[in-house]
C-alpha cells in the first residue's frame, strides 16, 4: 500500500501538477494517511516500521518539491514587477524627500519663532513681578507651546495662570512654614509645581531638626552629668588628698621633732635648749619619705608643703613600687 501511495504522489506532481488534481490526491493522501495512523507494530517488527516511515518521508518530500517549484513559478513574474515599481517609487522620493526638507525648515522656523515670543513675554511681564528672581521659564516651560497648532495666546495665557499658581503657593509656603527650611521648601515647590509634596518635605525637616536638637540636648545634658560627676570625684578626691597631705605633715613634724630631741640629747649639754616646734638647721640631716606609685599626687602635695615651708632641702621624696 506505502508503494501505490509513493507512486500516485509521484506520478501525479509528475504528470499533472498539483493545482491540476489537487482534490482527487488530498483524498486518497488522507485514506492511506488514516490506514497508516492505526497501523500498531510488535517488537519484532520494529525494523519494518522504520522502512515504512522512510518511505512515508519519502513521499512528503516529493510533496514539499512540489510546493517549492509551484511557489517559485508564482513569485516570479511578482518578484519582477515588484522590482519595476519600486524603481518607479525611487523616482518619486527624490522631490517628496526635498519638500519634506522644506516643509522642516519652516515648521523649525516658526517654532524659534514662537519661542522667542514666549521668552520676551515671560521676560516682560516678570519685570514687576514678585517672582522676579526667583523663577525661570525652564520652571514653566511646556514643549507643546511649539506645536503649530497651539495657539500662541493660549501659551501666554497658560503662562500668566501658571505664574499665579506658584505665586498663590509660595504666599502658602510663607504662611505656613517658619523655619531655616523655608527658602529649600520654596525652590522644590517651583521646580516640582507640586505644593502637597513641598509642604511634606518642610514638615520633615522640622521633625528632623526637631529631632536632631533633642538628641544634641541630651547628649549635652549627658556631658554636663558627666562633667560634674568628675568635678565631684576631684573633689572629693583632693579632699581625701588634703586629709592625707595633712596627717602627712602631722608625721613629719613628729618625725621632726623626734630628731630634734635626738639631737639634743646626743649633743653637748651647753646648747641652748631648743623650742619643742622650732626646726633644726636644714643643712645639719636629710629625712627620705618613701611613697607608692598611687601615692605620686600625695607626694606632690607634701614636697609643695615643704618647700612652703622652707623645708624642701631637708626632705627627699622617694617612690617604690608596689
Amino acid at each position: 500500500m506505502e508503494q501505490e501511495l509513493e507512486l500516485l504522489v509521484v506520478n501525479e506532481c509528475k504528470d499533472k501538477g498539483l493545482d491540476a488534481t489537487f482534490e482527487a490526491l488530498q483524498n486518497k493522501v488522507a485514506e492511506y494517511a488514516e490506514f497508516y495512523s492505526n497501523v500498531e507494530f510488535s517488537d519484532e517488527q520494529m525494523k519494518d516500521a522504520k522502512k515504512l516511515k522512510a518511505k512515508l518521508n519519502a513521499t512528503r518530500e516529493v510533496l514539499e518539491k512540489q510546493r517549492k517549484l509551484v511557489k517559485q513559478a508564482y513569485l516570479a513574474p511578482l518578484e519582477s514587477f515588484e522590482a519595476r515599481v519600486k524603481a518607479l517609487t525611487a523616482l518619486i522620493d527624490k522631490p517628496i524627500l526635498q519638500i519634506d526638507n522644506q516643509i522642516k525648515t519652516y515648521e523649525q522656523k516658526v517654532k524659534e519663532g514662537k519661542r522667542a515670543e514666549l521668552h520676551a513675554y515671560f521676560d516682560r511681564i516678570l519685570q514687576n513681578n514678585v517672582l522676579k528672581g526667583l523663577i525661570k521659564i525652564t520652571n514653566i516651560w511646556d514643549d507643546r507651546y511649539l506645536n503649530l497648532t497651539y495657539d500662541t495666546k493660549q501659551a501666554k495665557q497658560d503662562i500668566d495662570n501658571k505664574l499665579t499658581i506658584i505665586k498663590t503657593g509660595l504666599d502658602t509656603i510663607d504662611s505656613a512654614i517658619n523655619s531655616e527650611f523655608k527658602t529649600e521648601i520654596k525652590t522644590l515647590f517651583i521646580d516640582t509645581g507640586n505644593l502637597a509634596e513641598a509642604l511634606k518635605r518642610g514638615q520633615y525637616l522640622k521633625e528632623r531638626q526637631e529631632q536632631m536638637e533633642q538628641a544634641r540636648r541630651i547628649q549635652e545634658e549627658g556631658e554636663r552629668r558627666l562633667k560634674e560627676q568628675k568635678e565631684k570625684e576631684r573633689q572629693e578626691q583632693q579632699q581625701t588628698n588634703g586629709q592625707e597631705v595633712k596627717a602627712a605633715v602631722v608625721a613629719i613634724q613628729q618625725q621632726q621633732e623626734q630628731t630634734h630631741d635626738n639631737i639634743a640629747n646626743n649633743g653637748s649639754g651647753s646648747h641652748q635648749e631648743q623650742q619643742p616646734n622650732s626646726l633644726v638647721n636644714p643643712s645639719s640631716y636629710i629625712i627620705t619619705i618613701t611613697i607608692t606609685d598611687n601615692q605620686k599626687e600625695l607626694g606632690r602635695q607634701v614636697l609643695y608643703w615643704l618647700r612652703n615651708n622652707g623645708l624642701g632641702n631637708q626632705y627627699e621624696v622617694k617612690k617604690v613600687g608596689i
